[in-house]
């Protein structure tokens, strides 16, 4: 029941069928699968501790975000009343995903998300529009591809949805796969990579490129990732350039200006208010002092707008605990290996599309970290139980010591010579466990983390700067 809960909150965010069946939107989906997922997770999780909660770094990183997005927002119990949901899907997420098992399953169902509404918006050009989207491609968006719900009805927020879901399949069907699941494979990627290109988005263009390189960069011997960077630069502008508009990618371009305006305005709004305007405040506060709407067309942009300094460097924390959980972690097999890849590719694509669209009070921000949380404990838990298990075996093996020794007495020599080496290979291998260094070695945040994430704070600060005055 708590598996089915979270799977049901990816249904409910990315199909959003509150907002298309008349019927959905009157049982409140989005507060029923809450309450839902509460109760379903502590009717089975019923010895957990305050403990529990806050064993790995991206536990930390995200209670510090959470703490300092609620003092900054004014009245205390308002802003715990509209971050208590991400609060909880955050936790429970992390706390639901309890083995193996369950984060490669929901993975497929990300993945199989991702695929739906790339289909829903590609039919309804062609054949089936339940939402009603055709009419805003073709009208308002003029031939843009959008997908007709609140959070897709925009092509560049569809487009870049879209880009996580080509390395992932990539790497569920084609990587180590038996050569007919990766013909499956290749014909999967047309409906995603048809998606992206007709929504028109330079944005998603660039960050699909970004992520699909660096996701095939990852995990990949020094020299193939050479080889891969250097084709990339070489065919890269080359192949840019015959996408649609991408020759509007100049200062010109009107949307570019407006994004440049919000980029202004926000690091502006920065320097006034170091503490931040207030969480989803960025249109509104725009609107009222410019006197038209205006988005920040980036999450880094409105997240250290409306949460201040404080608020930039915890959202980049979150990304860095994520990106090193997945950078350093030693996997034992394909299964694990593969979640790894998968969960790289959501997360880099959510770090560089973060610079060109506000993803940054998404659903995505909280539930990609939960993931990666949990997968970060399923790996230290079975490190602690290969380990027990190996002290264990040793202490068995070392009992019988006695007993091998007098059988050995009473074997022929060549049988007791076999017998020797195979004692020595299971000693070898019990040793090998025992022995071996932990998979993670990185449980906790230290000054060091802490360094490393203000520096990242510092980098993206300065490449903001560096865009408006030579964009």
């Amino acid at each position: 029941m708590d598996f089915a809960a979270i799977v049901l909150f990816l249904v409910i965010y990315y199909i959003r069928p509150q907002e298309w069946i008349p019927i959905f939107a009157k049982l409140e989906p989005v507060k029923m699968t809450m309450l839902f997922a509460l109760f379903s997770t502590y009717t089975r999780n019923k010895g957990l501790s305050p403990k529990d909660f806050l064993k790995t770094p991206h536990d930390w990183i995200m209670a510090l975000y959470f703490l300092w997005a609620i003092w900054s927002g004014g009245s205390l119990t308002g802003s715990f009343m509209i971050f208590s949901k991400y609060i909880i899907f955050y936790y429970i997420t992390m706390i639901v995903l309890s083995d193996m098992k369950r984060i490669e399953s929901f993975l497929n169902w990300w993945t199989i998300m991702v695929l739906a509404i790339a289909f829903l918006a590609v039919a309804s050009l062609y054949f089936w529009d339940p939402m009603g989207s055709k009419d805003l491609t073709e009208n308002t968006y003029k031939g843009r591809l959008v997908l007709a719900t609140s959070i897709f009805n925009n092509p560049n927020a569809l487009g870049h949805a879209v880009v996580p879901v080509l390395p992932m399949i990539y790497y569920l069907f084609l990587w180590k796969r038996p050569v007919f699941m990766k013909e499956v494979a290749v014909a999967m990627m047309v409906l995603p990579a048809m998606c992206m290109y007709e929504t028109l988005s330079k944005g998603a263009y660039l960050s699909g490129g970004v992520t699909f390189l660096l996701a095939l960069m990852f995990g990949r011997p020094k020299a193939v990732q050479v080889i891969l960077v250097v084709s990339a630069l070489t065919l890269g502008p080359g192949l840019a350039k015959q996408l649609p508009r991408m020759d509007e990618l100049n200062r010109s371009e009107g949307g570019i200006q407006g994004r440049l305006a919000a980029w202004e305005w926000g690091l502006q709004k920065l320097e006034q208010e170091p503490d931040g305007i207030g969480w989803k405040r960025f249109v509104g506060t725009f609107w009222k002092e410019n006197g038209y709407p205006k988005a920040a067309h980036s999450a880094y942009i409105q997240t250290a707008t409306e949460l201040g300094k404080k608020g930039l460097f915890c959202f980049i924390g979150i990304l860095y605990c994520c990106l090193r959980t997945l950078m350093t972690v030693r996997t034992i097999n394909h299964d694990e290996e593969r979640m790894r890849r998968l969960l790289f590719c959501l997360v880099v694509s959510f770090w560089v599309s973060s610079w060109v669209i506000d993803f940054g009070a998404r659903s995505t921000l909280f539930i990609i970290p939960a993931t990666v949380a949990a997968y970060h404990r399923q790996i230290n838990r079975r490190y602690e139980e290969d380990l027990a298990k190996a002290k264990k075996d040793m202490e068995e093996f070392e009992a019988n010591e006695e007993e091998f020794n007098t059988l050995q007495q009473q074997r022929e020599p060549f049988e007791r010579r076999k017998e020797s080496l195979k004692r020595s290979e299971l000693r070898a291998d019990i040793e090998r466990i025992l022995y071996a260094k932990p998979p993670l070695a990185w449980n906790q945040l230290s000054f060091i983390d802490f360094a490393l994430i203000y520096g990242g704070y510092k980098v993206a600060m300065n490449f903001w700067i560096y865009i408006l005055e030579n964009f």
